[in-house]
């Protein structure tokens, strides 16, 4: 069963949605998100695209988190973070969509690939980019040289 891996809160409500046949027909819900992330093949996840792709930040940060969190999916986490970057949305939503693709990518150890998340944050606000970039360093759990830390700021 795909909810198995749910916290013991949200897999009792997602059985007994399922058990109504709630889940399936509410509008875009984490539980229904969290159970297509949770199972082994991306049809469910593919299908879900659409409600994604116009889902709220609010919405798509919450459910980025607790696949991260509940299902230790940082890699489903990441393909719900990459529909608030895309072209089409608004420029908070792309600031807020990178700083989060760079946490998931430094939850993977790939410091890299976090800074190039953060690099791209730079075109779209500098401020935020140096506020992300510090933010990011120093409250990691990563050691990063000390000379790696001061060359955060401009």
């Amino acid at each position: 069963d795909s909810l198995e891996s749910l916290s013991l809160p949200f897999a009792l409500q997602a059985r007994a949605d399922l058990a109504v046949g709630s889940l399936s027909s509410r509008p875009l819900s984490e539980l229904r998100v969290l159970d297509a992330l949770a199972r082994p093949d991306r049809e469910a996840e593919r299908a879900l695209a659409p409600e994604l792709r116009s889902a709220t930040f609010p919405r798509l940060h919450a459910i980025a988190w607790r696949a991260a969190v509940y299902l230790h999916d940082i890699a489903g986490a990441s393909r719900i973070a990459r529909f608030l970057v895309q072209p089409q949305r608004d420029r908070a939503n792309r600031l807020n969509g990178r700083e989060l693709l760079a946490y998931l990518h430094l939850a993977q150890g790939r410091w890299r690939a976090a800074r190039a998340e953060l690099d791209s944050l730079e075109s779209l606000s500098l401020p935020f980019a140096l506020q992300a970039r510090a933010d990011l360093a120093v409250g990691s759990l990563s050691s990063r040289p000390l000379s790696e830390l001061r060359a955060v700021g401009p």
